[in-house]
């Protein structure tokens, strides 16, 4: 089993699902880059904040970090062992997030317990379910550009890459994963 596993791909692809069925199987830590960085109602820290904030993750023994934020790539990967990327059309990510971002203004609208959105998405006015909605699905469509560098970036990692291209594999992925070598 590896004991720091990161779990990257388009946004909407399915990192936190993955993320999530991992640590259930490894009882590995779970960090999410969304909630370590984003402030209440979708705050942005300072870089000295944002970078410090990671360090202490990345520097624990174990944890399954979920999440791409690119700029700290090579610092999460220096420390990993293992990478799960998930391989998914940036249309069907694009398509995936606007189901989410409807699915979940709809339960913001009928929630009387804001607790179960994350710390980022509430604020003394709410919930907002979305940051800057149509820059991020922009984003997502032209995610094979971030992509290609994350894929440069590996090919001087010494670890495992599990590569994920459609939800057959993530059974896979995960025995490969939890199954795996020191």
């Amino acid at each position: 089993m590896y004991d720091r596993i990161l779990v990257v791909g388009c946004p909407a692809s399915g990192k936190s699902t993955v993320a999530r069925k991992l640590v259930a199987c490894s009882g590995l830590p779970l960090v999410s880059l969304d909630d370590l960085f984003f402030n209440e109602d979708w705050g942005v820290p300072s870089v000295e904040v944002w970078i410090e904030r990671l360090d202490q993750c990345v520097a624990q023994p174990r944890w399954v970090i979920d999440g791409n934020h690119q700029s700290t790539f090579e610092r999460r990967l220096d420390r990993a062992q293992c990478v799960v990327f998930l391989v998914r059309s940036p249309v069907r990510c694009a398509l995936s997030y606007l189901w989410r971002a409807l699915r979940m203004k709809i339960a913001s609208v009928r929630a009387t317990n804001l607790a179960q959105f994350p710390h980022y998405m509430r604020s003394s006015r709410g919930v907002r379910v979305t940051f800057k909605p149509l820059q991020f699905l922009v984003f997502i469509l032209k995610f094979r550009a971030v992509q290609h560098q994350m894929e440069n970036s590996l090919q001087s990692f010494s670890g495992a890459v599990i590569w994920v291209t459609s939800r057959h594999q993530v059974g896979l992925a995960i025995a490969a994963t939890v199954g795996g070598s020191r």
